[in-house]
């Protein structure tokens, strides 16, 4: 039996160049399928954000799914996305990103 790995993300969608029909198609052909997911009131050092939580279950590796998120940055036009593969968690960054990063930190972190 093949392992699955829990994918949770918070997408960030004041500036994105997608809407959630997009962003889910665009993670579907790249064999992410979403489970579960729905659009929350989020806020980070104040600034208030509609965000994309959603909740994907795929047998990828590990480096795979990175692959994929690091893309839907660009696809999206966002710096980055918050993500947790089962316990691990990770700020994944747009590859061309080359600002400060900053950490994970779970107080700001939805999952469904």
């Amino acid at each position: 039996m093949k392992r699955q790995n829990k994918v949770f993300l918070n997408i960030g969608l004041n500036n994105n160049d997608k809407n959630i029909e997009q962003i889910v198609s665009s993670l579907k052909q790249n064999n992410l399928f979403v489970k579960a997911g729905y659009k929350a009131k989020s806020s980070y050092k104040g600034i208030n954000e509609n965000t994309l939580v959603m909740f994907i279950n795929t047998s990828l590796k590990l480096s795979k799914i990175i692959q994929v998120i690091e893309n839907l940055c660009l696809v999206c036009n966002q710096e980055s996305i918050a993500t947790r593969i089962n316990k691990n968690e990770f700020i994944i960054y747009n590859p061309t990103f080359t600002g400060e990063k900053i950490k994970f930190n779970s107080k700001y972190f939805k999952t469904v």
